[in-house]
């Protein structure tokens, strides 16, 4: 199988190095994604490029022409795939700069549909797994369930984190999502540009949600 970004299956020393790496391949695809417009001769680095998509609202149809398919890794990709591939890569990134992953080590990524965690590493705290959401609205089709839920799947002996960006919680910072309880660890940034990260650990049963679940 093809995928966007390749990394190293072997991970990196730490999350620093991590996020370099990281970086250095969403720049190259955004490049691709943005020179071939016109008037883009500048198309600028990470912090250039994730602004600018930033704002866009992505239309599958509208990005899946044929004739609008972006050669990527000897693959011809949609705008859409990679529009969505960089956005994933992005809080990614972020997540990986944050005070509670910097100092990581022994860091894996599977930063666009590999198999296992986005990333995974060892902290002061021990050993962590971490899932990302890059997209628009973590309530779309569940997301934010369905990641809580296979964070769980990883056992208690390491600690699970979820990662997405601020305007895709809606302004609001949930505290259950299924079976999961969450709790804020990093809330920074701008709301288009910036990241929050949950720690995700079981809850108790519950019986009918109520409003309460959310701040």
């Amino acid at each position: 199988m093809t995928h966007l970004i390749h990394v190293d299956p072997l991970g990196f020393d730490t999350a620093a190095a991590a996020a370099d790496a990281l970086q250095g391949a969403f720049e190259a695809i955004a490049t691709e994604l943005f020179a071939p417009r016109a008037h883009d001769a500048a198309v600028g680095g990470f912090e250039a490029q994730r602004l600018r998509l930033a704002p866009r609202k992505i239309l599958i149809t509208a990005h899946s022409h044929p004739e609008k398919k972006v050669l990527v890794a000897a693959k011809q990709w949609d705008r859409f795939e990679l529009e969505m591939g960089l956005r994933q890569a992005e809080v990614l990134i972020l997540a990986l700069r944050t005070p509670i992953l910097a100092a990581a080590t022994n860091v894996t990524i599977n930063p666009t549909e590999q198999a296992g965690a986005d990333a995974a590493g060892d902290g002061p705290e021990g050993p962590w797994v971490l899932e990302v959401f890059g997209g628009g609205d973590v309530s779309n089709n569940r997301k934010l369930e369905k990641n809580a839920t296979a964070l769980l799947a990883f056992g208690d002996e390491r600690q699970k984190l979820f990662a997405c960006r601020r305007s895709a919680l809606g302004g609001h910072r949930p505290k259950r999502a299924g079976e999961a309880s969450l709790a804020v660890v990093h809330d920074e940034g701008t709301e288009e540009n910036g990241v929050v990260m949950f720690r995700i650990t079981r809850g108790p049963a519950r019986g009918r949600p109520s409003s309460r679940d959310e701040a």
